[in-house]
């Protein structure tokens, strides 16, 4: 290679990674790791943080109503998923809580990428229910299908989230919490 054909390749290297970079295209080919991350405001007297029992998802799991209005208890060994993943499933997307990708995504202010797309600063760039997607997986890994008796209609979860002073890690509470997913019958038509 010559030396101008060098100079070439890292010069255009230098201008897809900058461009990359101007328009937060998150987890860039040319990079090691996501390109953005989402530091949370630390500036509060109180720190909150949700206990994640993992045993819970082992012994306990979700509370599950079938469409026959049977009740029964979904394990991580039904899912056959490993503890991390059970545990993300059951402590954040039953509650509703996006991955950090989604996270990381939505956080951006008035960046030229959301001017580019017509996206108001602060909107979301990446959506997505995590009722259904949750209740899709829980029933495709057990083989349920919409119509039928043992299809789960309603998965519901318990977690505790505790206050810390933020200054001498004291513990001032906690809080039982519980969220509900519900199937909705307009979404059997996707799943057919």
């Amino acid at each position: 290679m010559t030396r101008r054909g060098a100079s070439a390749l890292i010069g255009a290297h230098l201008l897809v990674t900058w461009l990359a970079f101007a328009l937060r295209i998150d987890q860039f080919p040319l990079t090691w790791a996501p390109m953005y991350a989402v530091q949370p405001d630390r500036d509060t007297r109180v720190w909150t943080v949700v206990l994640t029992d993992r045993a819970r998802t082992e012994s306990i799991g979700w509370r599950a109503v079938r469409a026959d209005g049977g009740a029964e208890r979904v394990v991580r060994g039904d899912l056959n998923v490993s503890a991390p993943v059970a545990g993300r499933l059951y402590f954040q997307r039953t509650f509703g809580e996006p991955p950090p990708r989604y996270r990381h995504k939505n956080s951006g202010g008035a960046t030229l990428d959301r001017w580019l797309l017509g996206i108001a600063p602060g909107a979301p760039m990446l959506a997505a229910n995590w009722e259904q997607r949750v209740l899709t997986t829980v029933n495709g890994t057990l083989g349920r299908s919409p119509g039928e008796d043992l299809f789960i209609v309603e998965l519901c979860a318990d977690r505790v989230e505790m206050d810390f002073d933020s200054r001498t890690l004291r513990k001032l509470g906690e809080r039982q919490q519980s969220a509900c997913a519900r199937w909705r019958r307009e979404w059997d038509a996707e799943l057919e």
